[in-house]
């Protein structure tokens, strides 16, 4: 995994307990985001993906899409980011260039691979 992933990884072995994203009250340290971002490349392999296979992310601004993003890395897959906001024609060309788009948009996932803890800025890690 010699990619920007070796950060998260190397940054959580040294920072463990430091937030590593905030939105709004709700705080997750690098550790957290580590472990799952660990599942998440997990599940990608599970499904059979391989490294160098693209991987469409679709999400708003959310804390989720650093868990995903960073899976996707350790998994040594491509990183696709798309616009949840996109057009329908801008979605059909999307489609043209990642056929499992439009499968994958229809698809709910399977099971959980990120589950978030909300905690107040300033408490610990459990």
């Amino acid at each position: 995994m010699a990619n920007l992933a070796s950060n998260l990884v190397e940054t959580a072995s040294g920072l463990g307990d430091s937030v590593a994203l905030r939105v709004g009250p709700a705080a997750t340290t690098y550790a957290e985001l580590d472990r799952a971002s660990s599942r998440v490349a997990g599940m990608l392999r599970e499904r059979g993906l391989k490294p160098g296979d693209p991987v469409g992310v679709m999400l708003p601004n959310v804390a989720e899409f650093a868990v995903i993003y960073y899976g996707v890395l350790r998994a040594g897959c491509a990183v696709v980011p798309m616009n949840p906001l996109l057009k329908a024609r801008e979605d059909h060309a999307m489609a043209e260039l990642l056929p499992e788009h439009k499968a994958a948009r229809r698809q709910e996932p399977v099971h959980p691979v990120y589950q978030r803890s909300h905690r107040r800025a300033g408490e610990s890690a459990r």
